[in-house]
């Protein structure tokens, strides 16, 4: 049996819909507390920071806050992301479910890897059902926010076989090009073409990315 290893924010969850909105709240916040000046950010601007870990993204951000406020603005974002999923705002790109049930009903095994906290995790789990699709679930905070290629070896263990792995950013290509696995990049989400460039085929849509694993299982 097949086993595809999924980023989950680019790949399957659009999530510049409520990262944007979330960021944007809290940015208002800093604002406020005398911590920022007026700004505005752009869809694409925020959408960079997608698939990088918390610690990653507030030191391209903002190198110069304490880490305190750090801690206090980056917990705010994720708060706010998991409210707004909580509350049906969160989308998974066009015929993602569909794509889903191919997969499992071709018998292929699924498992998530996610840069994100486990709060975030779990609401999604609620909010999609994707347990109905997933095997097994992983999220970084389990592994103090370490790099993917840190966490892989472990679901390597937990499951006695290697994967393919499906990202649309260059830390899921690491897995594959690291441990020598076949990868699959996603050009709707938030990554360019550039660092997708390892990857064993570059896809369009959900669909695509289905008849890619068939090929390569």
């Amino acid at each position: 049996m097949t086993a595809v290893l999924f980023d989950y924010d680019g790949t399957l969850h659009n999530a510049i819909v409520i990262y944007g909105e979330a960021f944007r709240r809290v940015y208002g916040q800093m604002v406020a507390d005398g911590k920022a000046l007026p700004q505005t950010f752009s869809d694409a601007r925020i959408a960079h920071w997608l698939g990088l870990t918390p610690q990653e993204m507030w030191e391209d951000f903002r190198p110069d806050l304490s880490e305190a406020d750090r801690t206090v603005y980056s917990k705010a974002v994720g708060s706010a992301m998991v409210t707004l999923t909580l509350q049906g705002k969160a989308r998974l790109y066009p015929r993602v479910p569909e794509a889903l049930d191919a997969l499992k009903n071709q018998g292929f095994t699924l498992v998530f890897l996610s840069n994100c906290p486990q709060n975030y995790m779990d609401a999604h789990r609620k909010a999609f059902g994707l347990n109905r699709w997933f095997d097994g679930f992983y999220c970084s905070e389990s592994f103090d926010f370490a790099q993917k290629t840190v966490i892989y070896p472990h679901i390597r263990r937990d499951y006695g076989k290697d994967f393919i792995i499906v990202g649309d950013r260059d830390k899921d290509m690491a897995i594959a090009s690291t441990f020598g696995l076949p990868a699959v990049g996603c050009l709707y989400g938030f990554g360019s073409r550039e660092e997708l460039s390892s990857a064993a085929c570059l896809v369009e849509t959900p669909q695509e990315m289905v008849e890619a694993l068939v090929n390569l299982r």
